[in-house]
């Protein structure tokens, strides 16, 4: 299933066959529903979703939607909804554009909401919320808009990665300090930019750190001390295509996949005792060609047949076989 700023799409991965349903101003197929940014596939079957206007639920087996917005009591529903996380405990919340965090209480097919506070020092500093983490505790972690957070991660080490414009803060709970990674212009000592858009953490525990200035920064720690490596953007055969990093992602076999702002670089680094890699540009063109037919992707997704997934920005859904062949969806409105 793919959701998109027209309605949603089901792709058949090995068929191929493909079924949208989109925004219509409530005639027909999607009643009032358009951007979906996030769904959650609930324990009955249904999905629920997040949209510019409100909560949505699809049922696959009756192929029907329905909507909760302001008139049904969500807080200022018009301005959209961000995210839904599903908490430890099974309960819902909902990260909202501009009404702080919500949280579902009851059947999550027919919820009533409770609004958390937005006054300091014991409510939501923000009333725009972008993400949702529950640390193992059970705690609940809220990125916002105040200082512009961009990403929250919890490594192997339940080490709390606070990503954002001011570079990186790191939380270690079991000393209940933070240890800020920021700028500097010392490549040995930190990063080269202080606006942090993606963050990864591989399968040998190293983070991937993406900025819009420069690139990627790796962090390697070994006996509580950082080694920092250095990816940046240029034309030699170690650079990336485009300094503008949005999405770091790895591969069952471990590779990397960079997205940036003008194409998608792929990082093998076989040897994790040294930082010897190789790096190479997904190619584009046609297709046919088994090449991106664009280069502007928002995001991969590795399904269970291993098949790379791009959802790209104009030109629909990539899907790459092992074997390299690509295959192209689109859906055409009419």
């Amino acid at each position: 299933y793919v959701g998109s700023s027209a309605g949603l799409s089901r792709i058949h991965s090995q068929t191929g066959e493909v079924k949208g349903w989109w925004y219509t101003d409530g005639s027909d197929s999607i009643p009032s529903i358009y951007s979906i940014r996030d769904f959650e596939l609930l324990d009955t079957g249904e999905f629920m979703m997040a949209t510019d206007d409100g909560l949505a639920y699809f049922n696959p087996e009756k192929e029907t939607f329905r909507t909760i917005s302001a008139k049904d009591g969500l807080p200022d529903a018009g301005n959209g909804i961000e995210s839904i996380f599903r908490d430890s405990s099974g309960t819902y919340w909902l990260a909202m554009s501009s009404s702080g965090v919500v949280q579902l209480l009851g059947d999550p097919l027919q919820p009533t909401f409770r609004q958390l506070p937005q006054q300091e020092p014991n409510g939501i500093p923000s009333q725009t919320v972008y993400e949702i983490l529950e640390y193992p505790s059970g705690t609940l972690l809220f990125g916002s808009h105040e200082g512009i957070v961009h990403n929250l991660y919890i490594d192997n080490e339940n080490r709390l990665w606070v990503a954002g414009n001011f570079g990186l803060d790191v939380y270690d709970p079991y000393v209940n300090q933070f240890q800020i990674l920021g700028y500097s212009a010392d490549p040995t000592k930190g990063l080269p930019s202080n606006t942090i858009t993606a963050l990864h953490e591989d399968n040998t525990v190293a983070i991937w750190i993406g900025n819009t200035e420069t690139g990627v920064t790796v962090v390697q720690q070994k006996n509580g001390k950082e080694t920092f490596h250095h990816i940046n953007a240029g034309d030699g055969p170690k650079n990336l295509v485009n300094p503008v990093v949005f999405e770091i992602s790895e591969d069952n076999d471990g590779a990397i996949y960079i997205v940036t702002g003008n194409g998608i670089n792929k990082i093998v680094w076989p040897d994790k005792t040294n930082f010897n890699y190789t790096i190479s540009t997904i190619p584009i063109g046609s297709v046919e060609e088994n090449k991106l037919p664009t280069p502007y992707v928002n995001s991969i997704h590795e399904d269970a047949q291993h098949n790379k997934w791009f959802a790209t920005h104009g030109k629909g859904i990539i899907k790459q076989e092992s074997n390299g062949k690509m295959s192209q969806f689109r859906y055409e409105l009419r």
